[in-house]
């Protein structure tokens, strides 16, 4: 759960993933991606007034994301708003000035894929404002796979220097020092299965609160067993023109053997697999991807957020001259996990939501 206050040290007037309290005096806005504790605010009465008070004040995503909040009728009012940045492309941003707050300026921002969730992406800020900024929101990449995000490399191919770095720290605790990457976890499901489906049985998905995430599992399995997951029609509409996902996707129960939270009667041949991350804690191993925790009832050690190897590989890649957080874990010294007491390492710095009330 973010608990980013949205605004950067670097980049006044610019928010990001946050849409309330002092945000609304912001004057340039970015979204990541569309899961519920990166959007607070975006509906409220005062973020509404603020864009369209002036024509130069409006929000930036990517295009798909763009596509996922117009999807949602309560967000239709912000199509002449909403601006769509291409991905891996830099795009120079103005931000404007607000009165007696300062002159505007111009950022160029580049999106990141952060494979996180459809449409969820990293932001790359450079400018002489604020130097280079890269806020990760949240964010999933394998170990190693750092040095092939171009975006974040020169074109000689050395790393770009980075000023600060806003991180997702969800899992940077001792317990999720090993998460299985996503690759793993999809096999690991598919081998667990594919017996039961050969005999007829049918599997259920009991997704999590964040309904967005789990869009490669359903090309997994859709590609493994050659038919598509079936969804209710409100998880279908939310994904209406994401052609990459719509593919796998499927509103006739009567066609597959695969379903994801749907309320079908599928009879007593069906095993209900529900993804979860933190459920593991303590328990996850190589070799104990999927848990029975009752009749019929399994867990998939899922995780949709890097884990804090992960971090502390893209962490030490990049070599930041200062790290932020943008997830508070109280009680737990995410510094010392990420060796950051090192003086070679780069300073660490929390934002709290004590610290954003402020």
């Amino acid at each position: 759960m973010s608990t980013f206050g949205g605004t950067l040290v670097e980049y006044e007037r610019l928010s990001v993933d946050r849409f309330d309290g002092r945000n609304v005096h912001s004057t340039a806005f970015l979204l990541s991606h569309c899961h519920r504790d990166h959007m607070h605010g975006l509906d409220g009465c005062a973020f509404r007034r603020r864009l369209r008070s002036r024509r130069d004040v409006r929000l930036y995503a990517s295009a798909v994301s763009c596509r996922l909040l117009l999807n949602e009728p309560k967000y239709s009012w912000l199509r002449s708003r909403l601006s769509a940045l291409p991905l891996d492309a830099p795009t120079t941003l103005t931000v404007p000035a607000d009165g007696a707050a300062g002159s505007e300026y111009a950022v160029v921002v580049t999106p990141i894929p952060a494979n996180h969730c459809a449409g969820s992406v990293m932001f790359l800020l450079e400018g002489e404002r604020g130097g280079t900024v890269l806020y990760t929101g949240d964010f999933r990449l394998d170990m190693g796979r750092a040095p092939a995000l171009t975006s974040l490399h020169c074109d000689t191919g050395r790393v770009k220097p980075i000023d600060a770095a806003y991180v997702d720290t969800t899992l940077c605790r001792p317990d999720a020092a090993y998460v299985p990457t996503r690759q793993e976890s999809e096999r690991a499901l598919v081998d667990f299965f594919a017996p039961k489906f050969q005999v007829g049985w049918s599997l259920r998905l009991r997704l999590p609160g964040a309904k967005l995430g789990y869009e490669t599992l359903f090309a997994s399995l859709a590609l493994a067993f050659g038919v598509k997951v079936h969804v209710t029609r409100g998880q279908m509409s939310r994904y209406a023109g994401v052609a990459d996902v719509v593919k796998c996707l499927t509103l006739d129960a009567e066609t597959t053997r695969i379903h994801a939270d749907c309320e079908c009667d599928l009879g007593p041949a069906c095993v209900t697999v529900k993804p979860s991350a933190m459920w593991f804690a303590h328990r996850v191993a190589p070799s104990r991807l999927v848990e029975r925790v009752a009749d019929g009832l399994h867990r998939l050690c899922y995780s949709t957020h890097a884990s804090l190897a992960e971090v502390r590989d893209l962490v030490r890649y990049l070599k930041p001259r200062a790290v932020r957080a943008n997830v508070h874990l109280r009680g737990v010294d995410v510094g010392a996990l990420l060796g950051v007491a090192d003086t070679r390492e780069p300073t660490w710095n929390f934002w709290g939501s004590d610290d954003e009330s402020a």
